[in-house]
C-alpha cells in the first residue's frame, strides 16, 4: 500500500464520510473527545482482528454461510472488547455503554469484512482495517470536538475557554446531528474544491 493510497483511504475514499457507514457511534458517543477516542480505538481493534481472522479463514468456510461465520467471528471480538473495557476501565465502560457491544453490528466492520478480507489475503485485509480504522478515528474526533469545545468549552476534559456560558444543546443527541451534518458538509466542500482544482 502506498503513501498515496493510505491518505486516499483516510480521507477521499473515508466510508464514513463517503457513504455514512458507521456513523451511530459518531452520534452516540462523541459528546466528549476521550469517549470518542476510547470508541475509535476498540472500533479499530475489532476490525482488525476481525478482518485479520476472516481473511485467514476465507478458503475455509462455505460460501453459503460466509456472512453469518462473519458476523459470528466479529461478535466474539466485540465481546472480548466490552469484557477487557469493563476489567480495565469502568469510568469508559459506563459512559459508553451499550455502543461497545453493539460494535457487533457496526456496519463499517461488516463492510469491510465482506467487501475486502473475505476476498484478499491477511496483510492486506490487516492494513485495509487499519486505514479504515484510522479515517473511522478522524471522523468521530472531528465531530466530538466541536460538541465538546462549543458545548463544553473544553477539550480532553480540559477547560479551554473559561469564564463563558457553553453551547449546551451540543452536548445533546440534537447537538450530534449537526456537529455530523457540520463535518461532513465542510468534508464535500473540501473534495468539492479538490475536483475543481484537478478539472
Amino acid at each position: 500500500m502506498t503513501a498515496g493510497e493510505f491518505g486516499r483511504g483516510i480521507f477521499a475514499q473515508n466510508p464514513v464520510f463517503r457513504v455514512a457507514l458507521g456513523v451511530c457511534p459518531a452520534l452516540a458517543v462523541t459528546a466528549t473527545m476521550a469517549d470518542a477516542l476510547v470508541m475509535s480505538g476498540l472500533v479499530m481493534a475489532v476490525l482488525a482482528a476481525s478482518n485479520l481472522a476472516v481473511s485467514i479463514t476465507r478458503n475455509l468456510i462455505a460460501q453459503r454461510v460466509r456472512i453469518p461465520c462473519q458476523i459470528l467471528i466479529i461478535t466474539a471480538f466485540a465481546s472480548m472488547a466490552n469484557m477487557l473495557l469493563l476489567n480495565r476501565s469502568p469510568h469508559f465502560s459506563a459512559a459508553l455503554g451499550i455502543y461497545v457491544p453493539l460494535i457487533a453490528v457496526n456496519c463499517l466492520i461488516l463492510n469491510r469484512a465482506d467487501a475486502f478480507a473475505a476476498k484478499n489475503k491477511p496483510i492486506a485485509s490487516l492494513l485495509d482495517a487499519i486505514v479504515v480504522g484510522i479515517g473511522f478515528t478522524v471522523a468521530l474526533l472531528a465531530c466530538s470536538m466541536i460538541r465538546e469545545l462549543f458545548g463544553n468549552f473544553s477539550l480532553m476534559g480540559q477547560k479551554v475557554i473559561p469564564g463563558h456560558q457553553p453551547f449546551l444543546a451540543l452536548t445533546t443527541a440534537c447537538g450530534a446531528f449537526f456537529s455530523l451534518a457540520f463535518v461532513l458538509g465542510l468534508y464535500n466542500y473540501f473534495m468539492a474544491q479538490k475536483g475543481k482544482e484537478k478539472a
